[in-house]
């Protein structure tokens, strides 16, 4: 009897389990297992974004997995009243979808992961290594518990060589990045008013005030080039173009209105989108930031400095400004670099974005690059003449 007992106990516990367990995965998903990326990084521009979504569609491609972007947070996210008359596709749990057509590779709508994420706010996030191993059956993940995890800076990977990243980045934005229709006129249209059909297109992106150099950094060297030899270096390129200057268009994406300026005035049928710019002037800037911190302001010129380029940035300053139209400027600045014959590229996340769309048909000239050059060959600077010397 007792004997019975026991096991009448120990089935119970069993079944009781069986129904906790059940209960616990009721809310997970069943199928392919899932990512999800959110905007993981809060001070993160709009283009480093991109940039982990067109990793995670890579790798979740190789793997069998399906991918959710959710980016419920960061410089993008607009909720503020005031601000959503200007935005057609406001929600309150993805800023992506402002932009372009959500990609949500599951059968569940968005609204459902926003609510999943935030009943399970410790999900596991996946590694590159993870990527290359065999994804888990249905009863697999059933009994190991959720299929989901989070796509973060961990899973980035860093291993694959440029040739095959640049290939395979151009094929994802064409395959999966579709513009919201409003915004795909908005390209189209600039494009027919300037006749880049017919034209001999020169883009060209300066970094200003979003450009936080110091020496140890991998994007640009400290040194802003000075406005006057980019112009001069847009001039060299029209010249080796062979075309007749009635023939060029050169598209200018900055955050610097000074910038912008100069450029139309320089003589080389400079065109640009109307959008949200600082006024601050930062041509030739060279100083290094390694040791500044937001918000700390000490004895040196840097950290001044510095704190005023935050303050003046348009992504992360600029508060009185709709952060739908910020995202929505660089957005479409992005698109139509990457519709030039030949792209001067500065060095960082736009850029990069830039010349992905682009693709291999369009050449590159790295500003960074052609900037060192032309101080070894006149290390005084201000002979803006030996530019074009080959």
């Amino acid at each position: 009897m007792k004997k019975i007992k026991c096991f009448a106990t120990l089935g119970i516990l069993g079944l009781t389990a069986l129904g906790l367990l059940a209960v616990y995965n009721g809310d997970y998903p069943s199928g392919s297992p899932k990512v999800i990326i959110r905007n993981f990084n809060p001070q993160a521009g709009f283009h480093y974004n991109i940039y982990c979504i067109n990793q995670a569609l890579y790798a979740c491609e190789q793997s069998n997995r399906e991918l959710v972007v959710l980016l419920d947070s960061g410089l993008y996210q607009e909720n503020r009243p005031q601000f959503q008359a200007d935005n057609p596709h406001h929600n309150h749990y993805d800023w992506f979808s402002y932009y372009f057509e959500p990609i949500n590779q599951t059968n569940r709508p968005l609204s459902y992961w926003k609510r999943w994420v935030n009943r399970n706010p410790f999900m596991q996030s996946i590694d590159p290594s993870q990527f290359k191993q065999p994804t888990l059956n249905k009863m697999t993940s059933y009994m190991r518990g959720c299929p989901v995890q989070t796509f973060d800076y961990h899973s980035l990977d860093h291993s694959s060589n440029r040739a095959t990243r640049d290939q395979e980045f151009h094929r994802i934005w064409h395959q999966y990045f579709k513009l919201r229709p409003h915004l795909q006129k908005m390209v189209d249209d600039f494009k027919h008013e300037h006749d880049f059909a017919n034209k001999y297109v020169i883009t060209l992106h300066y970094r200003g005030t979003d450009k936080y150099g110091h020496k140890e950094g991998n994007e640009d060297d400290p040194e802003h080039p000075p406005y006057e030899f980019c112009s001069a270096l847009v001039k060299k390129m029209i010249k080796k173009s062979g075309h007749s200057f009635s023939d060029i268009i050169t598209f200018v994406a900055t955050d610097e209105q000074p910038f912008m300026q100069h450029m139309i005035e320089a003589g080389v049928n400079a065109v640009c989108i109307d959008a949200i710019r600082s006024n601050i002037n930062t041509s030739g800037l060279s100083l290094d930031f390694s040791q500044c911190k937001q918000g700390v302001i000490d004895d040196t010129p840097e950290s001044k400095v510095y704190n005023d380029l935050i303050t003046q940035s348009i992504h992360r300053g600029m508060q009185d400004k709709s952060n739908y139209i910020k995202g929505r400027d660089v957005l479409v600045d992005a698109i139509l670099l990457g519709c030039g014959n030949i792209f001067i590229k500065s060095r960082g996340n736009v850029s990069n974005q830039a010349s992905w769309i682009g693709g291999p048909q369009m050449e590159s000239i790295d500003l960074v690059n052609e900037f060192n050059a032309y101080k070894k060959k006149s290390p005084l600077g201000n002979d803006w003449g030996t530019i074009y010397d080959d």
